[in-house]
């Protein structure tokens, strides 16, 4: 029994270590940041799909996720922007971070995947 589990602990171990050299990291992380309710952040979701749907976007190394500050989870992001949504971060593997509210523009978006 014992060794079985010691045999399932170094399986585990390998397999962790193995997915991190696997994993390649985004060149950029795009977040949104909105809530329900918000005439804005719908209008911001729609301009972040047609880029996503777009055909050049899985080769950009772009990940993109959605933060619905509203939700209890996220406090932090509600205290920060409540009042300014939609906000959407850039933030890039050097450690800039480009910040744009309100209204979003889809051009815009894209001239910041394709900085470098």
């Amino acid at each position: 029994m014992l060794r079985g589990i010691i045999t399932h602990r170094q399986r585990l171990i390998r397999s962790i270590s193995t997915s991190q050299y696997c994993y390649k990291q985004p060149r950029k992380v795009l977040t949104l940041f909105g809530k329900e309710g918000c005439g804005l952040c719908d209008r911001a979701k729609q301009v972040m799909m047609d880029i996503i749907d777009s055909e050049e976007f899985p080769q950009k190394n772009v990940e993109f996720q959605y933060v619905d500050i509203s939700d209890v989870m996220n406090t932090h992001w509600w205290d920060k922007y409540c009042f300014d949504v939609p906000v959407l971060h850039i933030d890039d593997t050097k450690g800039e971070r480009v910040k744009m509210m309100h209204r979003l523009d889809g051009k815009r978006v894209w001239e910041e995947i394709e900085r470098e």
